[in-house]
């Protein structure tokens, strides 16, 4: 995002509006993981990916995701916490 879109994203949260979607970075720092992870696990098809139009990644999903997994999203649908652990781990992250 630009310093423009920055800018109008930051008024938009001093009026109380929450953005519904996020950019890559703010999506991984949301899920409480570093962009670098984030990447890998997005390739690998275990974390949500952006809206295909949009290109950004929804919070409706991520929490849908980070509460339980969505098998629709590639996710498993076991709980998404140990997943994380077990990536970690195993190094696989």
């Amino acid at each position: 995002m630009g310093k423009r879109d920055d800018a109008a994203r930051a008024r938009l949260v001093e009026m109380g509006i929450r953005p519904r979607g996020l950019n890559k970075a703010e999506a991984a720092n949301y899920c409480g993981v570093p962009l670098s992870r984030w990447e890998r696990l997005e390739k690998e098809g275990r974390v949500p990916g952006p809206h295909p139009i949009l290109g950004t990644y929804s919070i409706d999903t991520l929490d849908r995701y980070l509460d339980g997994g969505d098998a629709k999203l590639g996710a498993n649908p076991t709980d998404p916490k140990s997943i994380m652990l077990e990536c970690i781990k195993s190094g696989r992250y």
